[in-house]
């Protein structure tokens, strides 16, 4: 195999995984709510807002691993 396949294959994987966790932590940019279940009606828990604030980090990484992904493809695609 040529190095040009590894790329392709990471590229794949890396993809894969970037699709997964956008699905499971959902977008990165949303409307911060703060902990809180809905916008104006209760007070938030630090549990939820620290839950919050690591999805949307998760969210951001795979995010990057998309294009990161993309980024790999094109490279494979050069050699």
């Amino acid at each position: 195999m040529a190095i040009s396949d590894y790329f392709a294959l990471a590229a794949i994987w890396l993809g894969f995984a970037g699709v997964v966790g956008l699905f499971r932590f959902g977008m990165p940019f949303h409307v911060p709510k703060k902990g809180k279940s809905s916008l104006l009606l209760e007070n938030g828990s630090k549990k939820s807002e620290q839950k919050e604030t690591l999805y949307g980090f998760l969210g951001w990484l795979s995010l990057g691993a998309l294009f990161f992904s993309a980024f790999l493809q094109s490279v494979s695609l050069l050699m």
